[in-house]
């Protein structure tokens, strides 16, 4: 079974922008809050896909932004310009830490293999994003399987650093846990 849009579209949280916040402002007057607008109904198929992932509710969260409705099938995969909007914040949270002049220069050093593990993942993903178009399901599993690994990287630098907690710890959960149900989404497609 080729890959259709809607497992194409389940990979997008790892290559998208971010999606704007909705803020509601205080009333000044005592009347109530005014009620949020409801989030469409998640497409079903993405439901029952994403069920099968390890990290369910984050699947259905950071796909349903991109793709609430049904999909067709599509033949080759849409080009997508790898920006993570979770990569994007790791790399640049990393960056401002190191960068900053205040930073302990061992948290710095600890810091800077994050920012490579990063730029390494995200050459990986561009990869898997090349082996989708392919239908090159080796390499796909390779390269997000690699991703997860340079996620790792950063964490394990930190354990292997005594005195010293990761200010990425929150990032890299998130992109490994990511990562994982992209790496079911393949397997599921091929």
């Amino acid at each position: 079974m080729g890959p259709t849009l809607l497992h194409l579209l389940l990979l997008l949280p790892l290559f998208t922008p971010p999606t704007s916040a909705h803020c509601i402002p205080r009333p000044s007057s005592p009347h109530p809050l005014p009620t949020p607008p409801s989030p469409p109904p998640i497409d079903a198929a993405i439901r029952t896909i994403c069920l099968l992932t390890d990290h369910p509710d984050l699947c259905i969260s950071s796909t349903h932004p991109f793709h609430p409705t049904p999909s067709p099938p599509l033949p080759t995969p849409p080009s997508t310009r790898a920006r993570s909007s979770k990569w994007r914040s790791a790399r640049e949270a990393s960056h401002r830490i190191a960068s900053d002049p205040s930073t302990p220069s061992t948290l710095s050093m600890v810091i800077s293999v994050c920012t490579e593990s990063y730029d390494d993942a995200l050459d990986n993903l561009k990869s898997a994003t090349n082996a989708i178009a392919d239908r090159d399901a080796g390499t796909l599993d390779s390269m997000l399987s690699a991703a997860m690994t340079d996620f790792g990287t950063c964490e394990d630098s930190f354990m292997e650093t005594p005195g010293i907690l990761s200010p990425m710890a929150k990032y890299d959960d998130t992109l490994t846990k990511l990562a994982s149900n992209c790496l079911v989404i393949a397997k599921l497609v091929h």
